[in-house]
């Protein structure tokens, strides 16, 4: 197998960049065949191996040249393997229930290895091959001087009462050999591979997590139609992060240690409408997502309620509305009618007010059951609200967030600028008017 220190990735990698993977395999075949009577052929397979690999970023020099960073840039592979084989084959006798009384062992062949490679800078690789082969094994009765000293002479007591002669076997096999190997290759940097010691005062390139963040703001915004916009068309957007969903990016130091820092992108829209002439104002913008992971954006129509005097009825005739209604039922009546035989209230003479008598009802649980098989229809599409002849601008403010002290604010670039991208979009639902209004450049 692979030995100690023998992983994948090695304790040097300090920075926890780059990906390391492992992955084994093993396999084990018997079989067991009468060959004739009571004697049967046993064979075995078993073999199995396992791989690691890693590309990591390693911290240090070239501990063969130390004037050269470790790796390419910092970044180095490792991969390590260890794999075993053996096979074995033996004659069996059993008895008349299945039970094996005597073995003859044919050939029994074992071998393993592991082997260990760095690249580059240095380039260093190792390994190991052990192997047993016993062919043709079979044993004899010896009784040498020194093996009788052992039992006492010619004969032992085997039991209190019992004599036995005093036997011993030797083994004798056709081929018994065993090997071992080993070997390595390049310049090795220490048993745990760490380079060589820095030297003081050295630095490393310092990262700036923020930065790297700066292009992957806005990745666009579509259409990019100017003139005879159409009027049901949302603005898509596609940005490069999640919006208001934090993560976390690690960032090197100039001493070689690693920070982690959290963001998350937030964004800002507004857009205004203005009509040929000139008269323009601030609309509101509603805000959906479609299945591509586009932000699309749309005018918000204003909401309105419009109720009528003659839709609000006086609460008294909507009471003698009810009561006309339920009179003609049976259930109520009004003013000087007389009483029904159904038992139910009724009122004599001028009435003030409403009465109304319910029959008892008897309420039955029933089993809710869902005899509907049609699938619900399709979320209606997105559409938009525009003016035809209009004048349209749109400001997209993509912001990068950093979550300090407790609390979210802009993050900064390491020489102390904000990481941030604004995008303005000016667009007509007509022709072009002769003179571009101020600001329908876009960037």
């Amino acid at each position: 197998g692979i030995p100690s220190g023998g992983t994948g990735v090695d304790n040097n990698s300090a920075t926890g960049k780059g990906f390391a993977m492992g992955i084994g395999m093993e396999m084990n075949k018997s079989i067991n065949k009468n060959i004739t009577g009571n004697y049967y052929i046993d064979l075995g397979v078993a073999a199995g191996a396992e791989v690691d690999l890693s590309m990591m970023e390693y911290t240090g020099q070239n501990c063969a040249n130390p004037s050269q960073r470790v790796g390419l840039n910092g970044y180095r592979a490792r991969g390590s393997i260890g794999f075993y084989a053996s096979a074995n084959a033996q004659v069996q006798k059993k008895n008349g229930s299945g039970s094996v009384t005597q073995t003859w062992n044919i050939a029994q062949v074992k071998a393993g290895g592991w082997l260990d490679g760095r690249f580059p800078r240095p380039t260093y690789v190792t390994g190991a091959v052990d192997g047993d082969v016993q062919i043709g094994h079979y044993t004899t009765k010896i009784h040498t001087l020194g093996d009788c000293k052992k039992c006492g002479g010619s004969y032992h007591v085997k039991h209190s009462l019992q004599w036995t002669s005093c036997i011993h076997l030797k083994h004798h096999y056709l081929l018994n050999r065993s090997f071992h190997s080993t070997f390595e290759w390049g310049d090795d940097c220490g048993a745990t591979d760490s380079q060589a010691p820095v030297a003081s005062g050295t630095t490393y390139a310092e990262g700036d997590a923020a930065s790297d963040q700066q292009q992957k703001l806005i990745q666009y915004v579509h259409p990019l139609t100017t003139t005879y916009f159409p009027l049901d068309m949302p603005i898509a957007v596609k940005y490069g992060l999640p919006i208001n969903e934090s993560f976390d990016v690690s960032e090197q130091q100039a001493d070689g240690s690693i920070i982690n820092r959290t963001f998350k992108l937030a964004a800002t829209i507004s857009m205004t409408e203005s009509t040929y002439d000139g008269n323009g104002s601030t609309v509101f913008v509603k805000k959906d997502k479609n299945n591509l992971g586009e932000h699309l954006y749309t005018k918000s129509l204003p909401v309105s309620l419009t109720m009528s005097a003659a839709n609000l009825a006086p609460i008294g005739n909507l009471g003698a509305q009810t009561a006309s209604k339920a009179s003609n039922t049976g259930t109520a009546s009004k003013g000087g009618g007389h009483g029904s035989n159904s038992g139910t209230h009724s009122s004599s003479g001028q009435s003030k007010g409403i009465s109304l008598s319910f029959p008892p009802v008897t309420m039955t649980a029933q089993p809710m059951t869902n005899t509907n098989t049609t699938p619900p229809p399709p979320p209606a599409p997105i559409v938009n609200n525009l003016e035809s002849n209009r004048i349209y601008k749109i400001t997209i403010t993509a912001t990068l967030k950093e979550y300090k002290n407790n609390l979210w604010q802009p993050a900064l670039k390491r020489d102390g600028t904000p990481v941030n991208q604004t995008v303005m979009k000016t667009f007509f639902t007509g022709p072009q008017p002769a003179v571009a209004p101020i600001g329908s450049s876009s960037k």
